[in-house]
């Protein structure tokens, strides 16, 4: 198996250079997850408003169960 540093011929430009800094750094990663985390919390608070309906009577409906 080649490694990956291996299947690079030529130079990088600087765009590319840039990706592969943000495709791989570990602080890009973990700034991506956050992100992605930050989202979830927010539809888990959306979601906290959602209407719930209850009722303490109790009634006897014959026929429905």
């Amino acid at each position: 198996a080649k490694l990956w540093a291996q299947e690079l011929t030529g130079e990088l430009s600087e765009q590319e250079f840039l990706e592969l800094v943000q495709e791989n750094h570990p602080v890009a990663k973990q700034a991506r997850n956050m992100a992605e985390m930050g989202e979830y919390a927010i539809l888990e608070a959306r979601g906290a408003f959602d209407p719930y309906l209850f009722s303490k009577n109790k009634q006897d409906h014959p026929g429905l169960h």
